[in-house]
């Protein structure tokens, strides 16, 4: 039996459970894009349906229109600047699309509609429109319920953050980051840790500054030194981390900090590990930032 397909109609059903299926994405990613560019990637998820009216292509097409399909719905929905990020997106936006067309599946057949339809890898349910916009709203509040329950994923938040090094000002881009939780219990006040390869190491000083050269050339040596043979400079002490890698005893000291706009007396610790391949410069906790106001 042959179907009327109303092309109208369509589109406008696809764009809306496309966009659902995108903000669905950003909350459980923490990356939440304006409105405009989820509705921009909406369009394109709709569009992408027309694939359905072509006549049948070979599977290696079809794989490929859907892949390409998908890739651009997300670049065109959110911001991506790094690899994983989008492999996250990828991931989140693949598995919504296969919960919706579960659920799609599970009422056209309590429902005893016998009206789905493949071709080109596209789906097409001749059943009303309602049902499969009130799918995909069971699918968002479904997903917003348990995110609710048990804490949505927060956005990386990045802060310029000045120290007070010396007589000079340390510039440095830090995380704020919701898994640090470490604090200089000896002294009870917040730690900040800083890549020693992209913050001191490779700063350039414009005018002598002896006590800055003192200190750099400190942690230079410190940092070189097979581990079992590191010798504690005078003017530091460490401070024990737990890291990814394990336990780690970092050099530190008491400096004053400008962070969130609150000048704060903070233990900065160095370590030679990078973070983010240098895309940012340091790490600081989250619930020490949300104690000085920051959100």
């Amino acid at each position: 039996m042959n179907a009327v397909i109303y092309i109208d109609i369509l589109l406008a059903i696809n764009w809306i459970v496309d966009y659902f299926l995108l903000v669905g994405t950003a909350v459980l990613t923490g990356c939440m894009p304006g409105w405009r560019r989820l509705l921009l990637g909406g369009a394109l998820g709709g569009a992408s349906a027309l694939i359905f009216l072509a006549p049948p292509l070979p599977l290696w097409v079809q794989l490929l229109y859907q892949l390409a399909a998908g890739t651009a719905v997300l670049l065109a929905a959110f911001r991506v600047r790094r690899l994983r990020s989008f492999a996250r997106l990828w991931f989140w936006y693949f598995l919504l699309n296969l919960c919706y067309s579960g659920l799609v599946l599970a009422a056209v057949y309590w429902l005893s509609f016998n009206a789905v339809r493949r071709n080109n890898l596209a789906f097409y349910y001749d059943v009303p429109p309602l049902l499969l916009v009130g799918c995909i709203l069971v699918l968002y509040f479904v997903l917003r319920l348990v995110l609710v329950l048990f804490d949505a994923p927060r956005s990386d938040k990045i802060v310029r953050t000045e120290v007070l090094l010396n007589g000079e000002t340390l510039y440095a881009e830090v995380l704020i980051d919701s898994g640090m939780s470490a604090q200089d219990a000896l002294l009870e006040q917040p730690l900040l840790l800083l890549s020693w390869p992209d913050t001191l190491q490779k700063r350039t000083v414009s005018v002598k500054n002896r006590q800055m050269d003192v200190l750099r050339t400190k942690l230079e040596e410190w940092f070189s030194a097979p581990v079992a043979a590191r010798m504690l400079p005078a003017g530091l002490r460490l401070v024990p981390l737990r890291t990814a890698a394990g336990m780690l005893l970092a050099p530190a000291l008491t400096v004053q900090a400008v962070i969130n706009g609150c000048s704060v007396r903070v233990t900065l610790a160095f370590c030679k590990e990078r973070f983010r391949t240098g895309q940012v410069q340091g790490l600081f906790g989250a619930q020490s930032y949300e104690r000085l106001g920051g959100r």
